[in-house]
C-alpha cells in the first residue's frame, strides 16, 4: 500500500471556552467549546443544518463516509442535530462537535469521537469537512484538539481510526497528528449509498505516541 509523507505536528492544547471536565466515567458529560484560535469544536444548533445538508449533499463528500445516504436529505441534518447528538453525549458513548471558524463561527464540518469506551479508555476518531473548507489546515487543527482533549480531559489511552483504503486525504490529517498505520480490512467498509463493500484502512494513536 502507498504511505503518504505527511508532517507530523505538535498536539497543541485547546483553550477551554466553557464547559468542564469530563471528570471520571461515572460524572455526566458536559460538551465543552474547544478552540486553538483558528478552529473551534462546538455542539451543534439547528442553525448548522442548512450547511450541513450542503456539505453532506456533495457526493465527493458523501462517497467517503459509509453510513451517509445520496441524495442527502435534510430532514437527517435535523435529527443528527436535535436527536442523535444529544443522546450520544448523554449516553457518553458518541461525542461529537461541529468544526467552526473560530472568527465567524461559520460551519466547516465535523469531528467527533464514535464508540466511546471510558472504562476501557478507547475511542474511535472520525471527522469530514465540507468542500469549501479544505485546503486551509482545519481537519488537522480540529483533530488536534479533539486529541488533547480526549487524552487530557477523558483519560483516553487509545484512538482508533478507520477509513476506506483510498480516503488518502483523511489518512494524511491523521497521520499529521500522529496516528500510525496498522493494517487493512479487507471488505470490511459498506457503503450505504451504492451497496458497496471497500477494503478499510485501520491506525491507531496511543498517549505514549505523543511524547515521541
Amino acid at each position: 500500500m502507498r504511505t503518504p509523507i505527511a508532517k507530523s505536528w505538535p498536539i497543541v492544547h485547546p483553550v477551554r471556552m466553557q464547559g468542564s471536565s469530563a471528570g471520571d466515567s461515572r460524572e455526566t458529560l458536559q460538551t465543552p467549546v474547544l478552540t486553538d484560535g483558528d478552529v473551534v469544536l462546538r455542539v451543534a444548533t439547528e442553525r448548522d443544518a442548512d450547511a450541513m445538508t450542503a456539505g453532506l449533499a456533495d457526493f465527493e463528500t458523501a462517497r467517503w463516509l459509509i453510513s451517509v445516504p445520496h441524495p442527502y436529505p435534510h430532514e437527517d441534518s435535523l435529527a443528527w442535530i436535535c436527536e442523535v447528538v444529544p443522546t450520544g453525549w448523554q449516553s457518553g458513548k458518541q461525542l461529537w462537535f461541529v468544526v467552526a471558524d473560530a472568527t465567524t463561527d461559520q460551519f466547516l464540518g465535523e469531528i467527533g469521537l464514535r464508540d466511546v469506551d471510558r472504562s476501557a479508555a478507547m475511542a474511535e476518531v472520525g471527522y469530514w469537512l465540507a468542500p469549501a473548507a479544505r485546503g486551509r489546515g482545519a481537519a488537522r487543527r480540529a483533530l488536534q484538539l479533539l486529541v488533547a482533549w480526549s487524552f487530557d480531559d477523558l483519560g483516553i489511552e487509545r484512538l482508533d481510526w478507520a477509513a476506506m483504503a483510498d480516503n488518502w486525504a483523511s489518512r494524511a490529517v491523521a497521520e499529521a497528528v500522529g496516528f500510525r498505520f496498522e493494517g487493512v480490512r479487507r471488505s470490511r467498509a459498506f457503503r450505504i449509498s451504492d451497496a458497496t463493500r471497500h477494503d478499510e484502512c485501520v491506525m491507531g494513536l496511543v498517549r505514549g505516541d505523543l511524547s515521541l
